[in-house]
């Protein structure tokens, strides 16, 4: 397995484990009755969601910026021919 797959699989993880976050801090706050009726806290949550889920997908503008692939250089001629 090559350093751009472990790092893009580490993400996932990363995004399974915020999303496994959420559900459960949801599940609490409506568990103990003490849910905030904020609409703040509501938008927080969507934002994590959304991030955890696009972790989830691989992240591929991340693994991009941490591990360039590497550009495809025209074929050069040999000189004098």
């Amino acid at each position: 397995m090559k350093a751009r797959e472990m790092f893009a699989l580490a993400i996932r993880i990363l995004g399974l484990i915020g999303l496994a976050h959420v559900i459960h801090s949801v599940i609490n706050d409506v568990y103990y009755e003490s849910m905030n009726l904020f609409w703040q806290y509501y938008v927080i949550k969507l934002c994590y969601v959304l991030v955890g889920l696009y972790c989830l997908r691989g992240a591929p503008q991340v693994v991009d910026l941490a591990y360039p692939e590497e550009a495809k250089s025209p074929e050069t001629k040999p000189a004098g021919n």
